[in-house]
């Protein structure tokens, strides 16, 4: 008697081994195409990271800037932040890291306020550093995603327009659209000033020592060690609204010499 294994063990006869090994075949092309899918996936996702970051960071020069901006937290939804001073004077530029990576400069100038319940309270003067980010591509959502999960970014080459989500550390949410910024949206200079005659009334004193501005509140802070023989030191509050002016005289302790240099630490303003 003739005894047969493995595959052969199952083959009655010549019709139920070529069976078999159609079977094997087809299960095995199932195999090399499924794998090749997988690499052709893999490199369509490749390509497809690889325009975007091109299209980002082609040209240097490129900045982009808020169009339109909304915050939502506990106290509000949607709120219309993407004219307040705060966000809207920021810019935006992608550039490649060594390893090819996106990177997204935040240029930011003035802090905000993630949990305000109103654009009011949005409004920040405290300045606040560069925000640099590594942002990895999610072929699955189509969306650049940062390192901490803080950023999440979309590009629109039809409209070159970008969508981003910031999350904040107690959920707020702030989703802003970004274009490319224009010569037009560069501010200008005045031409001349109206109105000010208080501002423009002060008397020279000894040695002005601090400047400040702050935008929340339209208003100039200055500081100075006096003009009289007791050096007598001061600071003038001008509201650039109402044209009002008015003279603080501060007190010290003996033998203290203060610097008189104004600092706004969170949202108040020191003399040091």
């Amino acid at each position: 008697m003739t005894q047969h294994f493995g595959l052969f063990s199952y083959c009655r006869d010549r019709q139920s081994f070529y069976l078999a090994m159609k079977k094997l075949l087809i299960l095995l092309c199932c195999v090399f195409f499924g794998m090749a899918s997988c690499s052709t996936d893999n490199d369509n996702s490749e390509n497809e990271t690889l325009e975007l970051i091109n299209a980002l960071t082609g040209n240097p020069n490129d900045v982009w800037t808020v169009e339109a901006a909304t915050l939502s937290n506990t106290s509000v939804t949607e709120l219309a932040v993407g004219q307040a001073y705060n966000l809207s004077d920021d810019e935006f530029k992608f550039t490649k890291d060594d390893s090819g990576d996106l990177l997204i400069n935040w240029q930011r100038g003035l802090d905000i306020n993630s949990a305000a319940g109103s654009l009011e309270s949005f409004l920040r003067d405290t300045r606040v550093s560069t925000l640099r980010e590594i942002l990895m591509y999610d072929s699955s959502q189509a969306t650049f995603i940062s390192s901490s999960e803080g950023i999440k970014m979309s590009y629109n080459a039809e409209d070159r327009r970008i969508q981003m989500t910031v999350t904040f550390s107690a959920g707020a949410q702030l989703r802003i659209t970004l274009r490319e910024k224009l010569a037009s949206d560069y501010k200008r200079p005045v031409s001349g000033i109206t109105g000010g005659a208080n501002i423009l009334s002060i008397e020279n004193a000894t040695a002005w020592a601090g400047f400040k501005y702050l935008p929340s509140q339209e208003r100039l802070y200055l500081s100075s060690f006096g003009n009289s023989a007791e050096g007598e030191e001061f600071i003038l509050r001008y509201d650039i609204n109402s044209d009002e002016l008015i003279q603080f005289f501060t007190q010290r302790e003996e033998n203290d010499h203060p610097s008189m240099h104004l600092e706004l630490l969170g949202d108040v303003l020191y003399n040091l």
